[in-house]
């Protein structure tokens, strides 16, 4: 009871001081604004912790079949949390769509959109897509590039796979591909799969054994989502994880 009456103060208050604006001196507008802001933070704060709840994946779908021995698994943020500004047009080369994720090209009429929306997939493990709407592309390539935190890196040796599942819809068939990167000193080392049927949501494994990568020098390690010839096209990622697991020893 006590919990209610103090919101309902509290509702009172800040309606009357939206209704009061017009009157307050100059001083007491800027006190005004700052106490807004600092609600606003904590409030916008408990926002999104509410929403990544009321919308998390169900636990069945969210723990579904992974390899034997899987010690880490991973969905970027972009599909995870709600981000701002959710969309954005005209997308230059080298835009951060998040703290982990942005977008390359190279075309030169930047007739490129993305945009991120609620999924209600009750198989999906995410809970957003990311779409891209691409119309005209004078370009070479087009890539999403993933960084994956570090923790990916501790212990990682050339008897590991990662393995990557992607749910991904065109509006036309175009050919995509992920590469893995992966920094160890000055050199990278990269291995490139071509996803043969996105929209099933089917698997991909990159098996380090192919590498020659220093396993005491590892320090970044990066995915690129690549789309081959995306013009005229819309492609929506519906689903992204990771996962890395020993491989199977004869």
């Amino acid at each position: 009871m006590l919990t209610k009456i103090t919101d309902r103060r509290a509702m009172r208050r800040w309606a009357r001081a939206a209704n009061d604006i017009d009157s307050l001196d100059p001083l007491a507008l800027k006190h005004l604004h700052a106490q807004a802001d600092r609600l606003s933070r904590r409030l916008n704060k408990v926002l999104r912790a509410a929403e990544g709840r009321l919308t998390a994946p169900r636990a069945e779908t969210a723990n579904r079949a992974l390899p034997t021995h899987t010690d880490w698994t991973y969905q970027p943020q972009i599909w995870t949390e709600s981000l701002r500004p959710s969309g954005l047009a005209q997308v230059a080369c080298g835009t951060r769509l998040c703290s982990e994720a942005a977008l390359f090209h190279d075309c030169s009429r930047k007739e490129i959109s993305w945009r991120q929306t609620r999924t209600h997939s009750a198989t999906s493990t995410a809970r957003f897509a990311s779409t891209l709407d691409i119309l005209g592309f004078d370009g070479t390539y087009l890539s999403l590039a993933l960084d994956l935190p570090n923790p990916v890196l501790t212990n990682l040796t050339r008897h590991h796979i990662i393995g990557l599942t992607a749910a991904i819809e065109t509006e036309r068939p175009i050919d995509i591909y992920a590469r893995l990167n992966l920094r160890h000193g000055p050199n990278i080392a990269q291995i490139t799969r071509k996803f043969d049927d996105t929209s099933t949501a089917q698997p991909i494994d990159f098996d380090l054994s192919t590498t020659d990568i220093d396993e005491t020098r590892l320090n970044r390690a990066w995915i690129d989502l690549i789309f081959e010839a995306p013009a005229l096209n819309r492609i929506c990622i519906q689903d992204l994880s990771l996962n890395r697991h020993p491989r199977a020893e004869v």
